[in-house]
């Protein structure tokens, strides 16, 4: 069918093999800066903690105010580090008011709050009297996580103020009101997590956070539970 000389054979046998060589190359190459890019991707992962706080214990100068007590977990389960990490933070403050102050209204010795803005604070006639600026609470910046195997030591990522503020009020009215049931509706708090690898490359994930409580006292205020993620 093709009148080729052998001399043509041999090039053309030859020019084959060239093509299939470079493309292999080829590949090769692109498998290799795969393998690169993953021997340093990091990833984080935020592990369920557990809270066990009295709410009190914030007056008290020789013990952690109440925000750290809800401090999350996090790792970093990749091969390489993350830098430059900024977590934004939302949730429905102006819905999670209206819960709160639904409940408070049933109960004169129940908290309830405004919004104004960005910034919360106690409503009048409240027993607890506090402002909580959601503004400055809504990005959380750290400089860097090691992967685990370098540090075993997890990164702590703290529950906004004003969103633990809020839910505490709620929980304690569901409690008092004997409305245990309803404590599952109160608003999720979601975050966009940012981050960079050592290579520059950017990297972004979602999560909805979850405070789980698992006891209460009402005298003292005393929660026990866990913070989880997904």
């Amino acid at each position: 069918m093709f009148n080729l000389t052998l001399d043509q054979l041999i090039a053309s046998s030859a020019s084959v093999a060239a093509a299939v060589s470079a493309i292999a190359t080829f590949l090769t190459v692109i498998q290799i800066s795969i393998q690169r890019k993953a021997s340093y991707k990091p990833e984080l992962v935020f592990a369920r903690t557990a809270f066990d706080k009295v709410r009190g214990e914030g007056k008290n100068p020789g013990k952690d105010p109440l925000w750290k007590a809800f401090a999350v977990r996090t790792y970093n389960i990749g091969l390489g580090p993350a830098k430059n990490i900024t977590i934004s933070w939302s949730f429905s403050i102006g819905s999670a008011v209206a819960k709160v102050n639904s409940l408070a209204a049933l109960d004169a010795k129940l908290d309830a709050y405004k919004l104004e803005g960005d910034m919360l604070s106690s409503a009048e006639g409240s027993t607890t009297i506090m402002t909580s600026m959601w503004k400055n609470q809504k990005i959380q910046e750290i400089d860097f996580a090691l992967p685990a195997s370098i540090n075993d030591q997890p990164v702590s990522v703290y529950v906004p103020h004003a969103y633990l503020t809020l839910w505490f009020s709620y929980v304690t009215s569901c409690v008092r009101l004997e409305r245990t049931s309803d404590i599952a509706d109160f608003p999720p708090l979601k975050a966009v997590i940012n981050f960079k690898d050592v290579g520059g490359s950017r990297h972004k994930i979602k999560q909805q956070f979850t405070l789980n409580m698992s006891s209460y006292m009402y005298g003292d205020g005393a929660i026990t539970g866990y913070v989880s993620s997904g």
